[in-house]
């Protein structure tokens, strides 16, 4: 049975079970997953198990020191792909979204050729950024759980309610209209030396 490592807090549980859900779906066999963090206890664990039951996976709280062996799988990642090559210890098939992103590559071109892709900053259940298609992959995994709709209620509750979008939107009108009277003032003046 091979083991890993998830640090875990009360608000990232269903993201959680979103990652462990692509874990199980690509890596095939039994193991036993080591919670990690404050706070943690009997409720959330029991959610976990209940969310990944269908699957050859064992829960538990981490009691004491942590095996030195044990790979740690990020909560913000989605697992796309057979990752035993990370458990070696190799990163080289690991996407890190918003650099794929910057690269140009998108879903067709990251779908099933990555077999790990995490998000560090912005987060695809997180309505406070702008999103890109590469998430879709994420959210592909987040239907087969049976949080499904809780996360999409809570995303869309935050879409609705968050206003830093509009507030960046204003602030590129803002940087434009300062654009555009330097370049008039700028014209003006080219006007009035050519004559």
């Amino acid at each position: 049975m091979m083991r890993i490592i998830v640090r875990l807090t009360k608000d990232l549980l269903n993201p959680c079970i979103v990652m462990l859900t692509s874990f199980c779906e690509n890596n095939k066999g039994q193991y036993e997953v080591l919670i990690v963090g404050d706070g943690i206890d009997d409720v959330e664990i029991e959610k976990l198990k209940t969310a990944l039951s269908k699957y050859d996976i064992t829960i538990m709280l981490a009691a004491g020191d942590l095996p030195a062996d044990c790979p740690e799988l990020p909560i913000d990642s989605v697992i796309d792909g057979d990752i035993s090559v990370f458990f070696e210890g190799r990163m080289d098939d690991v996407l890190i979204a918003p650099d794929a992103h910057d690269e140009g590559l998108t879903y067709e071109g990251v779908k099933d050729r990555y077999p790990m892709i995490v998000f560090p900053d912005d987060k695809p259940w997180e309505s406070t950024n702008v999103h890109y298609d590469i998430e879709s992959i994420w959210w592909e995994y987040a239907r087969k759980t049976s949080v499904y709709h809780e996360i999409m209620e809570s995303f869309l509750e935050s879409s609705l309610n968050n206003t830093g979008l509009e507030e960046y939107a204003i602030r590129i009108c803002d940087e434009n209209d300062s654009i555009r009277e330097t370049i008039n003032q700028t014209r003006e003046t080219i006007a009035k030396i050519l004559g």
